[in-house]
Formats: structure tokens, sequence, C-alpha cells
């Protein structure tokens, strides 16, 4: 299921609500290319008249689960379906992230281009924050279900779901972050050794390695 931004949490971290940089239904872009607000709160086509839908997150309301709405996501539909090893749309992300400015602003342009969508023409080559914002969402949208976005939630510090809350979903996320790096992330390291994932995970918390 494809769920909402987040607006149930209880659990720990002084967390707004809703949750910054978290759900991916009805999401839109305004004409000016803005995704999303200072707060870090996506822009949807329900908040203005004028709001494109972003054909990169590709969902559909497909009925009634526990008595809630529904999502799906129509990005990857069978086992034919594309799914890149590399993707260029992150290069020019993590290019617009070592540049910023201008040069940031073009790079996601580029990107939006290229899909037909708005460009981002509300923010100036010098807000820095508004640029790092935009940067954080793009990815979000861009490398939607392509695992890619997970790094960026470790080093900004984003929310990730736990076992605390009263979600309206039934979804039992069970406790901690349960991300197991891959084994070859340690055999490649010879500082690691295997036998270290998840540790720095409380100890009811580790995912099973």
């Amino acid at each position: 299921m494809v769920n909402p931004q987040i607006t149930w949490w209880d659990g720990p971290g002084d967390w707004p609500n809703p949750i910054p940089y978290t759900g991916y239904q009805d999401l839109g872009l305004l004409p000016d290319g803005c995704a999303v607000t200072e707060q870090g709160i996506s822009v949807t086509v329900d908040d203005a008249a004028n709001a494109v839908e972003d054909t990169r997150v590709p969902v559909e309301l497909v009925g009634v689960f526990n008595n809630f709405p529904k999502w799906v996501q129509n990005k990857y539909t069978d086992l034919g379906s594309d799914m890149p090893i590399a993707n260029w749309e992150e290069a020019w992300l993590i290019r617009a992230e070592v540049e910023g400015g201008e040069t940031a602003i073009n790079l996601v342009n580029e990107i939006r281009e290229h899909h037909g969508l708005p460009t981002v023409t509300y923010l100036s080559a010098d807000d820095a924050d508004g640029i790092r914002q935009m940067i954080t969402e793009e990815r979000r949208r861009s490398l939607f279900l392509e695992g890619r976005f997970w790094s960026t939630k470790i080093r900004e510090r984003l929310w990730f779901p736990r076992g605390y809350g009263v979600t309206p979903y039934s979804v039992a996320y069970q406790d901690g972050i349960r991300m197991v790096m891959p084994t070859s992330e340690f055999e490649l390291n010879e500082h690691l050794q295997v036998s270290q994932r998840g540790t720095l995970c409380a100890p009811e918390e580790r995912p099973n390695i």
C-alpha cells in the first residue's frame, strides 16, 4: 500500500504533524515548479486548482482495505517492468547537491523537462535552504520505489517507520529501523565484519542477520 502523509505518529522524537517528506498520494507541482513547502510538506493536486500531477509517482486508489482507502503503485506493474540498476536522475541530483545555487536549479529543471513537468522558477540561487529542500523532495519523487532515497533519509535524519504510533492501516511496522546493509558492503570494506550488521541498533531492534 502507498501511504499518505504521516499524521498519526505518537512515537519517539519531536516530529511535527504531518511529518515532513512523507506520503506519496496525489503528489503535484505548482506552476512555478514548487513541490514542497518550507516545512517539508509535499504539494498535492488538492492544494491548488492549478497544481499539476507529478507523473513520476504513479499511484492509484483501487478500493478499501480494513475500512481505509487502498492506494497502490503503478510504476512497476509486472516482472517485465524496467527496474534500473543505475539512474541518470540520481547522478543529476548528486551533482545538484554538490554544486548548489543556479546549477542545482538547472539540473533539477533538466529532470523536470524530461518528464514534461513544471520547471523551478520560485527559487533564487542564493536560497540554500530552499535548494536543499527542493533536492530532498526531488529525490523522493524521481527515485520513487527505487530504494535510492534511503541514504537521503539517513543523511538528512528524516523520519523512518518504527513500531510506534497508531497507524490507521493495521500495518505492523515492527520495532526499529529494519534495513540491513548487503553483505557485500561489509566484504568490500576491510574495516568492517559481516557480524557487525545491525549492531548499532538496540538489541531488541536488530534485524535478523
